[in-house]
């Protein structure tokens, strides 16, 4: 790494981890140094990522980025059914996201970005990365909008875990919750509404698992809303008619593939309906005005709830619990949001949060011992 990067600025950027190859992530982290973000390490082949960095940047910013080669590369054998990310990250040690980490754990970088596959992402993470506090399971948090607030989900995606127990769920909410009011800036005093991701809204609903964690958030989270269904969360209706806190959810913890399966078949569902209204707008109408009056008001809503749940505005999310920022970006994403993650990354308060979950963790567990309920 060059003399002039300061570790401080620099983020580490798996530069093969796309649904598209290299071109975006090449793209995007060009548009990160030529907005001032940051200074880039792509890790990746160099003789794919150098003609398209000569090719879209300039002399400022082949300054700025650096690139790491590396011939290794994540692959999961499709010939394989068993075959799996742990599997495939043993079979390549130095892959471009686990070099990307350990770039970061080594101090030469501040934080580190992957669009690739989730589970060489946390994978990697969990390997060279040291966990904030003893017995925490780190999770992947993600921002939705919704009617009145957004609402941050986690676990959505970092472990598929149904052995986890219920004071696992409590600490998801306590990093979901700083994370939150360090994202909008809001002070300690505000309160916040914490749901259970479930089937129904009833105490009896879901796997034993579920009902115990239920039982537990209602006995020791305070501002506990109770369970929330999937179609709650956009709307942000309030919960608390079981007797629990009444608010609706700004934080909901989850089972990392129904959190998964949720954010994916919404983004899905909007897709669908910005479709939709083009292709109906006219067939449908009393007259040409009307239609056209309509699909523009059905079409501006559609795209404003798209912008609001795109990858350009947000970015990425972040893994949360280790030692260092971590941005995980979805595989489709466009040079912005690949932008945008790495903007994330840099700007991501480490010491902030490390010191708004630790008091929060000793006191939950304080209060709170390895009870099921």
């Amino acid at each position: 790494m060059p003399e002039s990067f300061n570790s401080r600025v620099t983020v580490a950027l798996d530069a093969m981890g796309h649904d598209k190859g290299p071109k975006p992530l090449v793209q995007g982290a060009i548009g990160a140094v030529k907005n001032g973000i940051t200074r880039i390490i792509l890790v990746g082949n160099e003789e794919e990522v150098k003609p398209l960095l000569d090719k879209y940047g300039n002399r400022l910013t082949r300054s700025q980025i650096e690139i790491l080669h590396t011939d290794d590369k994540f692959e999961i054998d499709k010939e394989k059914p068993d075959d799996n990310p742990i599997r495939a990250m043993r079979r390549s040690p130095n892959a471009p996201v686990m070099l990307a980490v350990q770039i970061v754990a080594n101090g030469n970088a501040y934080a580190a970005v992957s669009a690739g596959d989730t589970g060489a992402a946390v994978y990697s993470a969990h390997k060279e990365f040291t966990v904030l506090e003893e017995g925490l399971r780190p999770a992947i948090a993600s921002i939705v909008p919704g009617k009145k607030h957004p609402t941050v989900i986690s676990d959505t995606g970092a472990r598929p875990d149904p052995d986890a127990e219920p004071r696992h769920y409590v600490d998801r909410m306590i990093m979901a919750e700083a994370y939150y009011r360090m994202t909008l800036g809001l002070s300690d005093d505000i309160p916040l509404g914490v749901g259970l991701l479930n089937i129904g809204q009833e105490p009896y609903k879901g796997y034993p698992q579920r009902k115990a964690v239920y039982q537990y958030m209602r006995k020791h989270v305070s501002n506990f809303t109770g369970n929330i269904e999937g179609s709650d969360i956009l709307v942000n209706t309030v919960g608390g008619r079981y007797g629990e806190f009444e608010s609706s959810s700004h934080i909901v913890v989850a089972d990392a593939d129904i959190a998964n399966a949720f954010l994916k078949t919404t983004k899905g569902t909007i897709k669908f309906l910005r479709g939709e209204v083009e292709k109906h707008a006219m067939r449908h109408a009393w007259s040409i005005m009307t239609a056209a009056a309509g699909a523009i008001i059905n079409w501006r809503t559609i795209k404003k709830l798209k912008e609001e749940l795109s990858y350009e505005k947000h970015g990425g999310s972040p893994f949360l619990g280790v030692d260092n920022p971590f941005i995980i970006a979805h595989g489709s994403s466009k040079p912005e949001a690949i932008e945008q993650a790495v903007l994330q990354a840099r700007t991501f308060n480490m010491d902030e949060f490390r010191n708004r979950i630790g008091k929060t963790l000793e006191e939950a567990r304080r209060q709170a011992p390895n009870d099921a309920a």
